[in-house]
């Protein structure tokens, strides 16, 4: 059975696991969230180990299940990666 995570739980991770987090939940690879977050795949593969050690997790599918009921939970609108700026318009 996988544990249901908390929003509390969610905010102990650092601001850069949960970016790395959000992605898992939403399906994305290691490769593509390394591309995505202009890191490397083996820092990608590292904060997902410290995220599976921090949510006390043993498997790595777990980290992604888990992850995908917390999006699901969240709702559509929640993003791994803040809104794009809006460009200044001369007023």
């Amino acid at each position: 059975m996988v544990p249901i995570l908390t929003h509390a739980d969610f905010q102990r991770l650092t601001p850069r696991e949960r970016e790395v987090a959000l992605l898992i939940g939403h399906g994305e690879e290691t490769k593509r969230i390394a591309r995505i977050l202009n890191l490397s795949t083996k820092t990608v593969e590292t904060h997902r180990l410290k995220i599976q050690r921090r949510l006390g997790l043993y498997h790595p599918q777990a980290l992604q299940q888990i992850m995908a009921i917390y999006v699901y939970r969240m709702g559509p609108d929640v993003s791994p990666l803040p809104p794009p700026e809006a460009p200044d318009t001369p007023s």
